[in-house]
């Protein structure tokens, strides 16, 4: 069909020039001698009874050009239409071919799931300061006792067999999401018939009121529908263990009846006007001649504000450039009303190891916090106030306390060579030991 249709146009293009050659001739013919005087003479008789001589314009003329040219333009878009490549592309239909639909897996359900239990909490942060992250471990158990019941085999297929999702709830509260993602398993991933797996999960306590919380840990479907929870304690603290103590009125321990010393078993005698403030637990058990406990004495009676209206307390002591570097696992205790004992302050003292209420035991104390301090390469030497202790239950035990004086025993439960030193008030009245109070706003 191309052929023909480029012939055409050829044949076309052909007759046009040859009748264009014709139309030319007519005018540009050579006249002879006599052109010139008929051209004159044409003019002057143009009015005349003489006839005319038609001298032919160079314009083409519609009625000879006009069929070749649309037979020309009409052979071109005829040739351009089915020639050309973008249009036959167009033109050329496309056979759709459906995709064969992948089969949906079925949703897994509380039942599949009912052999797993979550079944405790063997590690968890019972405090945490608000902005850190607080971390827990959930021991995940498979009780199965076949493969018609094991999620592992059952669930191989499915993309998730279950999740943990963590809840808080506070006293008198709702149950709330944590901010923290639920922890996905796969069916890979969970503990074979018989055995459990540890599973580490955690949440950043941020924009969370400061106050205690059960935290819930719960295992779900995917889905989201309750298969087995546990659960644990623990509470977000204002962050207090570091940066100025604004809006607190430091009671010094110098102040009053307040006062500091150092006891060591088995010792006779009592160094109680030392610039230091020792706790020592030796690396033999056997040997508990040179364990020391650090007492503290601070006057309630010097407070501006009643009891009642204290919001937030924290005890503060700085390291002495003398002490162990590295990191000491300090216990705070209080002493309660009933084991209160005769303390004068000053070298007269008479204190002795024996008269102690922690000498024999110290489960008759109110256990108030753990403080775990790093020293390492002595970084918290003579750094004023960095060792801090601070918490709900020195708050609580500070406002119910009828007590004129409030009394801490500071224990070291790691065993060392040397001993944890502090600052005392005979060394340095700024660097001793001190108590902020808070008032409720």
């Amino acid at each position: 069909m191309r052929k023909r249709l480029e012939a055409l146009i050829r044949d076309a293009a052909n007759r046009e020039a040859a009748e264009k050659h014709d139309a030319i001739q007519i005018v540009t013919e050579p006249a002879g001698a006599g052109t010139s005087a008929k051209r004159a003479g044409a003019k002057r008789t143009a009015n005349s009874d003489e006839k005319n001589v038609i001298v032919a314009s160079p314009v083409r003329s519609p009625w000879v050009l006009g069929p070749a040219a649309a037979l020309v333009l009409l052979g071109g878009w005829v040739l351009w239409r089915f020639m050309s490549p973008s249009t036959r592309a167009r033109e050329v239909p496309t056979e759709v071919v459906e995709r064969p639909k992948s089969k949906p897996l079925p949703k897994v359900s509380a039942l599949q799931l009912k052999s797993l239990r979550l079944s405790e909490v063997p590690a968890a942060d019972a405090r945490v300061m608000l902005g850190e992250a607080a971390r827990f471990k959930v021991r995940l158990e498979n009780t199965s006792v076949d493969a018609s019941s094991d999620p592992r085999r059952t669930l191989a297929n499915a993309s998730s067999a279950a999740k943990v999702t963590t809840y808080l709830k506070a006293e008198g509260g709702a149950r709330i999401l944590a901010p923290a993602y639920a922890q996905k398993l796969s069916a890979a991933q969970l503990p074979a018939p018989g055995a459990s797996v540890d599973i580490e999960l955690q949440f950043l306590a941020t924009k969370l009121p400061t106050k205690k919380y059960e935290v819930v840990f719960e295992l779900q479907t995917p889905d989201g529908a309750a298969v087995s929870s546990v659960s644990t304690q623990t509470e977000v603290l204002e962050n207090l263990a570091q940066g100025e103590l604004l809006g607190f009125e430091m009671l010094r321990i110098h102040q009053g009846i307040g006062g500091d010393v150092s006891i060591k078993s088995m010792s006779e005698s009592i160094d109680a006007a030392a610039n230091t403030l020792s706790v020592h637990l030796p690396p033999n058990p056997k040997d508990p001649a040179n364990e020391e406990q650090l007492y503290l004495r601070f006057d309630l009676s010097k407070l501006a504000f009643a009891r009642e209206q204290i919001d937030r307390a924290v005890v503060t002591m700085t390291m002495h450039e003398e002490s162990f570097q590295g990191k000491s696992n300090l216990q705070f205790y209080a002493i309660p009303e009933d084991l209160t004992f005769d303390w004068r302050t000053g070298p007269e003292s008479e204190l002795s190891w024996e008269m102690l209420p922690s000498s024999k035991s110290l489960k008759s104390l109110v256990f108030l916090e753990t403080v775990v301090i790093d020293n390492t390469s002595g970084r918290l030497k003579d750094r004023m106030g960095e060792v801090r202790l601070f918490g709900s239950n020195l708050d609580d035990f500070i406002r119910q306390s009828r007590l004129d004086a409030l009394v801490l025993v500071v224990v070291r439960n790691n065993r060392e060579s040397s001993a944890t030193r502090f600052y005392s008030k005979e060394a340095s009245p700024e660097k001793g030991p001190a108590l902020a109070l808070r008032k409720t706003r």
